[in-house]
């Protein structure tokens, strides 16, 4: 049986959030959500002292209330396995696509988003990974 794809969503709307979750989970994927850097950075700690399966993908807001999200790319970089960051947000068309060239993102969609069109970008973003820092 393969392993699902672990995803962790970065959102601090709980509705959002929540409703992603519930739609990935019915998909197979294995959902973890965080409501800011400081939640994701707590998650990241727990997952390396439990010794839990690494993220492979992250679905990333960019209005996140605590920090820049080009924080937490250059935490994801320094991971063992960095994951594949997916930009996920309702700012303008320019500005997501800027943010994910600069968060080194290989994917992104606008919210609303179409749910197939994101599940197919987890799909294949499962695939790549982002270059660890070293």
């Amino acid at each position: 049986m393969p392993v699902a794809i672990r995803v962790l969503i970065v959102e601090d709307d709980p509705d959002s959030s929540d409703a992603l979750k519930l739609l990935l989970e019915h998909e197979g994927f294995t959902v973890e959500c965080a409501a800011s850097v400081r939640e994701t950075r707590n998650h990241l700690d727990a997952c390396r002292r439990n010794g839990a399966p690494a993220i492979d993908v992250v679905v990333l807001d960019l209005g996140l209330p605590d920090f820049s999200p080009i924080v937490l790319a250059d935490e994801f970089r320094r991971l063992d396995a960095p994951p594949a960051i997916i930009v996920h947000s309702a700012a303008p068309r320019d500005i997501v696509h800027a943010a994910a060239i600069a968060l080194g993102a290989v994917g992104k969609v606008r919210k609303p988003s179409n749910c197939h069109e994101l599940i197919g970008l987890i799909r294949a973003a499962a695939g790549h990974a982002l270059p660890a820092i070293r």
